[in-house]
């Protein structure tokens, strides 16, 4: 394999790995959480709430959607939405990565160093744009065990 199409997989691995996160059934994510952000909060009923996140104890979640605050008890929470960060930066990172990785594996030994490289960028930009074009669910801060699982524990 050639050095550049390695070069650039390694440095996709070291990114995506940056990635990591805690377990979403963690009640603990949702304290980590500044009084402000912007939050989707479900309940088991399924009504939800988005606003402005007041508080967070043990019992319970406080949000300001428009009209006033709610309060809804932990074990009614079903899931917590983070409306405030985007993925796009990372799906273009990763279409960069794959439009890089297509060009290189396609089109390896032919040609100079140069146009090489200059087709990669292109492949690689093509790859950014679709990434971020590409809608994607907002990530989720907190969802509950199911009801099964908490009995196995």
């Amino acid at each position: 394999m050639r050095p550049l199409p390695l070069a650039i997989l390694a440095l996709g691995l070291a990114f995506a790995s940056s990635f990591a996160q805690t377990p979403p059934d963690s009640w603990e994510n949702l304290k980590n959480l500044d009084a402000g952000h912007k939050i989707k909060v479900v309940d088991v009923g399924l009504k939800a709430w988005d606003g402005r996140l007041v508080s967070v104890s043990d019992q319970a979640i406080t949000i300001r959607p428009k009209g006033g605050e709610v309060t809804v008890e932990r074990a009614k929470v079903f899931r917590v939405t983070d409306l405030e960060r985007s993925r796009r930066g990372r799906n273009a990172a990763i279409g960069l990565l794959a439009g890089a990785l297509l060009y290189a594996a396609v089109n390896r030994g032919s040609g100079d160093d140069a146009e090489h490289a200059l087709s990669i960028g292109f492949m690689g930009g093509i790859g950014a744009a679709a990434g971020a074009a590409i809608p994607y669910p907002r990530p989720t801060i907190y969802i509950a065990k199911h009801k099964s699982e908490k009995s196995r524990r």
